[in-house]
Parts: C-alpha cells; sequence; structure tokens
C-alpha cells in the first residue's frame, strides 16, 4: 500500500524528474515541505483525508493525464485545490480544466516568484476552508441533534451541501426543523463565497450578510452602521409563497437575491409561470476573468442560490403535475428528506435533553431529573408538530410541566415524579394516599397506552386489582388508548 502524505502540504505530480527535483529545491528554500511523485497512477492513494494542501499537476503525462488525475482528486475531497502546470499553446485546455473544477493553471516556463505567490494563496485559502468545514460540522451539530443513522447521515449531507451552490429541496412533515436547515445552507455557503479565491473578480471579505424575511430585515451576524453602510450585501431572501400576492412580487423577490441566497417555503405554491422565471434565473454562467498577472480565471455562477421547502418529494409534486420537468431536475440530485419524530424515535431523548438543559440555563434554574417513566413517555407520544413541538415541551419541562402523550394535556411534574409528591393539607392522609395512587395508576395506563396486562405488570399487580382500582377512581382506560 502507498504511504499516504504526512507533514507535507504541497503534492507535485510530474512525469519529469529533473522538473521534480527543481520545483522541491525552490520550496525548500521557501521553507515549504513537497512531496514529489513521478507517477500520477501513485499519486491517487497519498492524499488523506482532510489534507490541508494544494496539487501541482503537470497537464501532459503518460499512463493519466493531468485533468483525470485531478477528476480523482475530486472525488476524495472536492475543495483539495488544483494548479495545472501547461505550456503556452494548452491554454485553451488549462481554461476549460478551470471550468471544470481546477483552482488555476501556470504557464510555461514558470516564473519562480509567481509560482510561490499561487501557492501561498491557495495553501491560505485551504486554510480557512478546513477552518470554515470545522466550524460548520460544529455548528451543524449544534442544530440538528441526534445519534439516530438518518441524523448522523444527514449531517453529513448538509455538510457536503453547504460546500456547494447547488439548488437543494428540503422535504418532511411539518415542524421537522427544514428552514433551520436551509439556514444552516445559507451560512455557510454565505462564508464560501466571501472567502473564494483571492484571484476571483468575486472576492470581498468585507460582506455584510442580510436576512429578508418577507419584508423584515434583520442581520445574521451583528455589524456596525458604517459597516451595513460601506459594505456590499450578500442579500438572504426567505419567502412563504403562502403569501406572494403577485408575478411582480415574485420577481422582485428574485432581484433582491441576486448574488446571494433565496429560500421559498411551500414550493409546491409555485405556478407554472413563476417556475419558469426561476429555472431561468438558475441557469449556470461561466464567467472568465484575468487576474492582475494575466493568468486566466474563471468561476461558475448562478444569480444566487435557491433552496426550497415543502411537505411532499419532488418526486410527488412532478407526478402530480404540480412542478415542470425542468424545475424537477433543479433538484433531481440535490434533496434532503427530513423524518418525523416517529420515525426516528431514538433521537428524542437526546433532543429534549439538550433543549432542557438550554432552557433551564437561561431561566438560571437546576436542571430536573428525567425518569425512566418520563422518558418512555417522551418517546411513545404522538409529536404532531415534530422538533418544534419537542422543544416546546423541553421548555415547559424546565419550569415545571410535564408533557403527556397527548397534545392537549398537561400534568404536574409530581404525577411522574411519586417520590416528590406533596400532601395536600386540606386532605387527610387516607385521601393523600387514594390521590397518589390515583396518580400512579394513570400515568401507568398512559405510558402503556391503556393495556392492562402491559400496567398491571408495570404497577406489579394483579390485573383483576387494578380493575377494581380503577373502578374506585373512575379511570377509563379508553381514555389513553389512541
Amino acid at each position: 500500500m502507498t504511504k499516504q502524505i504526512e507533514q507535507e502540504n504541497i503534492l507535485i505530480v510530474d512525469d519529469d524528474k529533473d522538473i521534480l527535483q527543481a520545483y522541491q529545491l525552490l520550496l525548500k528554500q521557501q521553507n515549504k515541505l513537497a512531496y514529489v511523485c513521478d507517477n500520477p497512477l501513485d499519486a491517487i492513494d497519498i492524499i488523506p483525508p482532510n489534507w490541508c494542501g494544494v496539487a501541482v499537476i503537470d497537464i501532459y503525462m503518460p499512463y493519466l493525464s493531468g485533468l483525470e488525475l485531478m477528476d480523482k482528486i475530486h472525488k476524495i475531497d472536492r475543495q483539495i485545490p488544483v494548479l495545472l502546470i501547461t505550456g503556452h499553446g494548452d491554454v485553451p485546455l488549462a481554461v476549460e480544466a478551470v471550468k471544470k473544477g481546477a483552482y488555476d493553471f501556470i504557464e510555461k516556463p514558470i516564473d519562480p516568484a509567481l509560482f510561490m505567490q499561487k501557492i501561498n494563496t491557495v495553501l491560505a485559502e485551504r486554510e480557512r476552508h478546513l477552518a470554515r468545514k470545522l466550524q460548520k460540522q460544529q455548528q451543524i451539530a449544534l442544530h440538528l441533534i441526534g445519534e439516530s443513522t438518518w441524523a448522523k447521515t444527514m449531517r453529513e449531507k448538509l455538510l457536503a451541501y453547504s460546500l456547494t451552490t447547488l439548488p437543494v429541496y428540503l422535504y418532511g412533515p411539518a415542524g421537522v426543523g427544514k428552514l433551520l436547515a436551509a439556514k444552516q445552507l445559507i451560512a455557510s455557503h454565505t462564508m464560501h463565497v466571501n472567502n473564494n479565491h483571492a484571484n476571483s473578480n468575486h472576492t470581498n471579505n468585507s460582506h455584510t450578510n442580510h436576512i429578508n424575511t418577507n419584508s423584515n430585515h434583520t442581520d445574521i451576524t451583528p455589524s456596525s452602521r458604517a459597516e451595513a453602510i460601506t459594505a456590499p450585501p450578500n442579500p438572504i431572501e426567505i419567502h412563504n409563497l403562502q403569501q406572494v400576492d403577485n408575478f411582480d412580487d415574485f420577481e422582485s423577490w428574485l432581484l433582491r437575491a441576486e448574488h446571494g441566497t433565496l429560500i421559498l417555503q411551500h414550493i409546491d405554491l409555485l405556478p407554472t409561470k413563476y417556475q419558469k422565471l426561476l429555472i431561468q434565473y438558475q441557469d449556470v454562467e461561466y464567467k472568465a476573468n484575468h487576474d492582475a498577472n494575466n493568468q486566466h480565471t474563471g468561476s461558475l455562477d448562478r444569480r444566487f442560490r435557491l433552496i426550497v421547502t415543502s411537505y411532499k418529494s419532488p418526486e410527488q409534486l412532478a407526478a402530480e403535475q404540480i412542478l415542470l420537468p425542468e424545475f424537477y431536475y433543479l433538484f433531481s440530485l440535490s434533496k434532503l428528506e427530513f423524518l418525523s419524530l416517529q420515525q426516528r424515535k431514538k433521537d428524542i431523548i437526546t433532543i429534549f435533553e439538550y433543549y432542557l438543559k438550554m432552557a433551564c440555563k437561561r431561566v438560571n434554574i437546576k436542571r430536573p431529573p428525567l425518569s425512566d417513566l418520563l422518558k418512555k413517555t417522551l418517546t411513545n407520544r404522538q409529536w404532531g408538530n415534530n422538533v418544534s413541538e419537542l422543544i416546546n415541551a423541553a421548555e415547559l419541562f424546565a419550569v415545571g410541566i410535564t408533557p403527556t402523550k397527548e397534545s392537549s394535556m398537561f400534568c404536574p411534574p409530581d404525577h411522574f415524579f411519586p417520590h416528590n409528591f406533596y400532601a395536600d393539607r386540606n386532605h387527610s392522609l387516607e385521601q393523600n394516599i387514594d390521590e397518589y395512587e390515583k396518580n400512579l395508576i394513570i400515568n401507568a395506563l398512559d405510558l402503556h397506552q391503556g393495556r392492562i396486562n402491559e400496567a398491571a405488570d408495570y404497577l406489579k399487580i394483579p390485573r383483576k386489582k387494578l380493575y377494581l382500582r380503577m373502578k374506585k377512581h373512575q379511570i377509563d382506560k379508553d381514555r389513553f388508548k389512541y
């Protein structure tokens, strides 16, 4: 097995060993560590995950061309920057390579000063990219909580999509976090755009980001008034299609989203005429530029990034002829399904505990413990509004209100924590004991959805005795079935 790169952050691949030696000497004089390779086939296996480096590749080599090697490197990590070395007559081919994902190219004969400038620039950007990627991983982990297979996979997919400008389609039932996920894509996309490589005409590290949710403008991150006035905006438009009044209003959303991001909720409500306009705005355009050193640069641009949400999958809407085929194909490879809590029960307690901790910290109170009974109740409960409803339940529990299985019912925490039961001074000992017993039976039936055998086993009493106690306290088992 080929040994992977360890300390070196520059990989140079050229079939000419003398040229490799010259590169290595130049870089060593600049205190740079380079790994040289004269066989492009060997170069494929030596790049480790999250490598903080740049690949410098000769465009013409035996066995594997520079373009073919670049494709294979980008299958490892699409964001690894590749500099192509080309002869003067190969400029059109190199420009085409930039369109396909090369960071840049340098013409022979190599100017050492220009070569080192590009190496330093691209290494700095690669380092920033990996720092952003780590930051984004941490942000997504905070907002998409859970240890289920789905949650882990979704975090990976959100991270991957956040590094692109592709249109994205998010779908699933109400309250599952589609808009929150869209905002995570916004934050990362904004960073990605603002830190594009230094020789691009799109570079501007002082962008101020604004969100327009219908007519309300707020900053993603705080900025001074002076910055807000002088810095060019990177607009973010969030709109609910239930609220679009006419075509002119819709077109104004698109114009305000230029060079930014547009989020459209309830995409199934988008009329055909509006879809056609969006398709035009999402056409990919290649922009060829030249930097100060007359080196060719370029980028693939859309007028804005498009993120849409719906309760239904794009396939469903296409089958129902709600989406135009051309509009559907914008998202055919970039769609994410969000599951209900019923489909990812393993995450319920993890999410509840996280937001309970946040709520208690906010109001400066001690976090109450969760009994096994409450955990089972939360897990078995039907969460109609999914994560949104679970978050509300956690906040209520922090201030002493415990949700039962029925969405409209709440009972005191004492029902779930009998050891904290406080006697009513106006009642006799016998009355308080009866009330305590009643609460235990109600919660056992609630936990087991009215199934008498399971409730009796849980309470460790015969089924007949449980029926007698239920009759005494006028408890109907049917009220717990759903």
